[in-house]
């Protein structure tokens, strides 16, 4: 539902003081797209890049960022 919605919404603002990029990597207007699964608990249990931004360093340094802001906000019912 539009609550659900609403929860994804607030997780790229937690992730975000995670994000530590290189100045080479920063002005390159890199995207990259990454699945995570949470438990009932907004543990952090598994997540993987579905969409590269065709630049591997990129890429881990998101997926490090989603694994430093773990565990997330539980999510409602």
């Amino acid at each position: 539902g539009s609550e659900f919605g609403g929860y994804v919404m607030t997780l790229p603002g937690v992730i975000r003081p995670y994000w530590k990029l290189p100045e080479w990597l920063m002005n390159k207007n890199l995207r990259c797209r990454i699945k995570i699964f949470l438990s009932m608990n907004g543990e952090l249990l598994k997540s993987e890049v579905i969409e590269s931004s065709g630049e591997p360093e990129f890429d881990a340094r998101a997926e490090k960022a989603v694994k430093a802001a773990a565990p997330f906000p539980k999510p409602s019912e």
